[in-house]
């Protein structure tokens, strides 16, 4: 399994902190973030194995603020839609894709559980589930059309 050092958690303090200081009132505006700092976070991560004394497992620590902004847009995620969902009647039906993606995660989760050697299950699950993580907070995120466009533009500017 991982070690989760000092360096993980003080990253993940401070990402999780900025994340929900930004993503309760501008949730878009953090899945952006999370979007574009992709190249960042590999550029980084390269650039502190050569450049630093760091060790490979603290750069690795580091490395993780990545997923620290996912399970953090992910829980405001959740807790928006709820809120959402409790003040709306009647009751939204869960979509097609919805379903298939709660299919999906069941039969990861199944699979990991059963499988014979756990802690490689994990790792595999996670690598599997990563792009949900992106992906359920873009579903339960409304945009408007101009916070669409800025991603837009601000994509084609990094490439």
């Amino acid at each position: 399994m991982a070690d989760f050092g000092v360096s993980t958690l003080v990253v993940a303090a401070v990402v999780a902190a900025a994340t929900v200081a930004v993503g309760w009132r501008r949730p878009f505006a953090a899945l952006s973030f999370l979007i574009l700092a992709i190249p960042l976070r590999d550029f980084s991560t390269r650039w502190m194995n050569v450049h630093t004394s760091l060790t490979v497992a603290q750069v690795t620590d580091i490395g993780r603020w990545w997923f620290v902004v996912i399970l953090a847009l992910l829980v405001l995620s959740e807790i928006r839609w709820v809120r959402q969902v409790r003040r709306m009647q009647p009751r939204p039906r869960p979509a097609l894709t919805d379903m298939l993606l709660a299919a999906a995660v069941g039969l990861a989760a199944l699979a990991t559980l059963t499988s014979p050697n756990l802690p490689a299950g994990l790792v595999s699950m996670r690598g599997y589930l990563q792009p949900t993580g992106v992906f359920l907070p873009a579903r339960l995120v409304a945009p408007t059309h101009r916070e669409l466009r800025t991603l837009l533009v601000a994509s084609m500017v990094m490439d």
